[in-house]
């Protein structure tokens, strides 16, 4: 058993509840400073890799961000429209897509990449290197247990009760 036996109701809702709140207050913090760019949180996160890394097939971006094919194309048929990227078609294999980033990229990926540098600023503000090192341990150590369990675990329909949230 992990951490904070008696209290696994009470640290399960603050842990949820809080990286919910985050996430849901970051997305509207990308979404209003990426307004102008026409793009919000869910196409930053594409838009920089496929600028950082041109050349990009649409199921390399589907893997990377752990999303079906459906949100990547998506994602893809709205950068395209706003005129961020472009798919051809490889010379090589013309069953391939191959994605580039289009000149209009590189104002939005500046904008992007301040806005990662304003947030961590804002969030790590107070906080010494070594608390934002062990918060950092921490989230990555959450993710990486959420998503064995979720490739590899058996999720049960029961009401877990016993189970602890550091297990």
């Amino acid at each position: 058993a992990g951490k904070g036996g008696g209290r696994l109701n009470e640290d399960f809702t603050s842990i949820g509840r809080n990286i919910s709140s985050l996430t849901r207050m970051m997305r509207m913090y990308y979404d209003r400073g990426l307004e102008a760019y026409r793009i919000g949180w869910g196409q930053q996160f594409f838009l920089q890799y496929i600028y950082e890394h041109p050349g990009r097939m649409p199921q390399e971006l589907t893997e990377r961000f752990h999303v079906d094919k459906g949100t990547t194309t998506k994602v893809l048929k709205k950068l395209c429209a706003e005129g961020y990227v472009a798919i051809e078609v490889d010379k090589r294999d013309h069953r391939v897509r191959i994605i580039q980033p289009l000149k209009k990229a590189e104002e939005a990926v500046k904008q992007i990449r301040m806005l990662h540098q304003q947030l961590h600023q804002i969030l790590t503000d107070d906080m010494s290197e070594a608390e934002c090192d062990a918060m950092e341990q921490s989230l990555e150590q959450l993710r990486i247990r959420l998503r064995n369990e979720l490739l590899h675990g058996h999720i049960s329909h029961t009401s877990g009760a016993e189970r602890n949230c550091n297990e």
